[in-house]
């Protein structure tokens, strides 16, 4: 089973994707700021993270840092960012930092980031020619 890891600190955003998940047979684990997320990210392998920029703690940016460092469990994760902040600067940095998608939560249903997770673990399956 394939496992997800939803960070967001809003609590019924978090469902919104935690159910979507669910419904498509992944294994779901949860965290609701950056010190916990962090936690979650030591002790797992996750096939899929989605990561929003604006928590407490420890902010998405420096996660995704973390992540992408070459010694991090997830380093090979597909990491989609989840925000509703529309700036060019943070899309920007999330892509040189190596994140896979960058989504606006307010234009994206919780089915179409499935969706679009299911793409991406194909593609990296997928044998080069």
């Amino acid at each position: 089973m394939r496992k997800v890891l939803v960070i967001e600190d809003d609590f019924y955003i978090r469902q919104f994707y935690t159910q979507s998940f669910i419904k498509a047979n992944y294994q779901v684990n949860e965290a609701s700021n950056g010190t916990d997320a962090l936690k979650l990210l030591e002790k797992d392998v996750y096939d899929v993270i989605l990561l929003d920029i604006m928590l407490p703690k420890v902010d998405g940016m420096n996660i995704l840092r973390i992540i992408r460092m070459e010694n991090s469990l997830n380093s090979k994760s597909v990491v989609f960012v989840m925000t509703n902040k529309d700036d060019m600067n943070d899309k920007k940095e999330a892509f040189e930092i190596g994140v896979d998608k960058y989504f606006i939560k307010a234009n994206f249903a919780p089915k179409e980031i499935v969706h679009a997770a299911e793409e991406s673990l194909l593609a990296k399956v997928k044998p080069t020619s």
